[in-house]
């Protein structure tokens, strides 16, 4: 048996996982219909990822629920839950450090004030950025050098700030495997709504004695029930479906 010393580029994760312990998540799922997406993307002229497309449905669907923009900050007097004037949609991303590989995140200030070419912009100057040396990743890398005990501490502390909180983490947040043949995974939570997207893969349906083929999108969604129940999360994941399904040539 081999012990070695925690990477010091997992150390984001780690105090990650400590301060997320205590919520409380639900999880349910639903499939779509992804045809439309493809019929999305050729509305543009440059690549757009499912991420950046869902990212935008998921922000145009949750200006009708102002009460899942939200956050439940932990309290030994009072519980509270903070609610958000403006949504900040986080994603993950693949990063190297020592060409060792590692999850690290990005964020969309406003989100649903972005259109899908704002998004996808986003998403790509943070696919495009040199983790060692990019200032988007300055505060992670910083808080991989201090000392685990300290860097604790720091978390912590910005994570009981709401403002800090959802800067970090957004007011939501998306996961894909979709490279990958992985269909259903509920990530964990530092949100009130996180989202898992797999991959899409066809299926075959009869309708009508006849058989079809559609291309089926497994959307997962883990959600903070202190914040809310599961007929508002339902009610939000069933409404992403039908926008997603229903959008297709309509955006331009």
């Amino acid at each position: 048996m081999k012990k070695s010393q925690f990477p010091k580029y997992r150390y984001q994760t780690l105090h990650f996982l400590n301060e997320t312990k205590n919520i409380k998540p639900i999880y349910i799922s639903t499939d779509v219909d992804a045809t439309n997406l493809k019929k999305i993307k050729e509305n543009f002229e440059k690549p757009i990822s499912n991420t950046s497309i869902i990212v935008y449905c998921i922000s145009q669907v949750l200006k009708n629920h102002p009460e899942a923009n939200a956050s439940f900050i932990n309290s030994l007097l009072s519980p509270k839950i903070v609610y958000y004037k403006k949504m900040i949609a986080k994603f993950n991303i693949d990063q190297k450090v020592n060409n060792k590989r590692f999850v690290t995140s990005g964020t969309i200030p406003d989100s649903s004030t972005k259109s899908i070419e704002e998004i996808q912009n986003y998403v790509y100057s943070y696919k495009k950025a040199q983790f060692n040396v990019s200032p988007k990743f300055k505060g992670i890398r910083t808080l991989q050098k201090l000392p685990f005990p300290i860097g604790k501490i720091i978390f912590k502390i910005l994570m009981k700030n709401p403002k800090k909180r959802a800067e970090l983490q957004g007011t939501f947040s998306v996961t894909s495997l979709g490279h990958n043949p992985i269909k259903n995974f509920f990530p964990i939570t530092a949100t009130t709504l996180t989202f898992g997207v797999g991959n899409i893969e066809n299926k075959a349906f009869k309708v009508d004695n006849e058989i079809l083929n559609k291309s089926i999108l497994t959307l997962n969604l883990t959600f903070d029930h202190r914040v809310i129940d599961g007929g508002t999360a339902s009610d939000i994941l069933s409404e992403i479906k039908t926008y997603i399904e229903e959008m297709g040539n309509s955006y331009a």
